[in-house]
């Protein structure tokens, strides 16, 4: 290559590289996980792909009773695990004492879903739910 040539080239080769990174658009951020509890049921709870939904309701597995959990049917939200148990932090030193089951789903795609989780002690038949909780959520 000509010496004289040479600043062509770097100046090319800077404004491909250049363009290149510009060309690259950085992913918007997830917003940050919606958490609700038994107190917002019969809510109407929008999301975002890639959006965590913390559900977190007051139980006591000592007392034979669990959450059992209904949905989601459509693949909108996916379960990201079983549910978990988490002691009350106020009253966790305390025998019998008790805490949340947590269930965590993400949302995958856009539409409609429906949350339903009742508690009952689960060798119980033919026996209404001592509470129910429903979530109707849309994601967008």
């Amino acid at each position: 290559m000509r010496p004289e040539k040479a600043p062509y080239w770097a100046l090319l080769l800077s404004l491909v590289a250049v363009g290149a990174c510009a060309a690259v658009k950085p992913l918007p951020p997830v917003p940050e996980p919606m958490v609700v509890s038994a107190d917002r049921s019969g809510a109407d709870l929008a999301l975002v792909p890639g959006q965590e939904l913390v559900i977190r309701l007051p139980g006591n597995p000592t007392t034979g009773y669990r959450w059992s959990s209904f949905g989601p049917t459509e693949a909108v939200l996916i379960a990201t695990g079983p549910a978990a148990y988490e002691p009350d932090a106020g009253t966790s030193q305390r025998v019998g004492a008790g805490g949340f089951e947590i269930w965590r789903f993400v949302a995958a795609r856009a539409g409609t879903a429906e949350l339903r989780f009742e508690y009952r002690r689960p060798w119980e038949t033919g026996v209404a739910p001592l509470q129910v909780v429903r979530y109707t959520v849309s994601v967008r």
